[in-house]
């Protein structure tokens, strides 16, 4: 994207510098040739960034499914009746299993 975002500058330049110069024909195809590209780099740009929100949530669902296993784990061994996720106004130190599904979670496996 970067060497096609140059290309299209350069012919801006030179439409810009050359363009008094130019026979009307080479001067309309151009600047015919400059929006093509222009089109041609944002939709590779859509494509990109919807690629990137695809994965980015993938990844983050994985993760969300290995935190919630790794309190499920914990929850289990120390035979806690209820975890909450959301909604918690206050929450003692004392059941603040934060830290325990953190060591959880580097020892599970990918």
């Amino acid at each position: 994207m970067v060497a096609q975002q140059k290309d299209i500058q350069s012919k801006e330049e030179r439409l810009s510098r050359d363009s008094a110069v130019m026979g009307e024909t080479e001067r309309s195809n151009l600047e015919k040739d400059i929006l093509n590209k222009k089109r041609d780099i944002k939709r590779s740009q859509q494509e990109f960034s919807e690629d990137f929100n695809a994965r980015r949530n993938e990844e983050l669902g994985k993760l969300q499914r290995r935190i919630v296993e790794a309190i499920r784990t914990i929850a289990k061994e120390q035979n806690f009746d209820l975890l909450l996720t959301d909604g918690v106004i206050y929450a003692s130190e004392q059941i603040d299993v934060t830290a325990q599904v953190q060591q959880k979670l580097t020892s599970m496996p990918e």
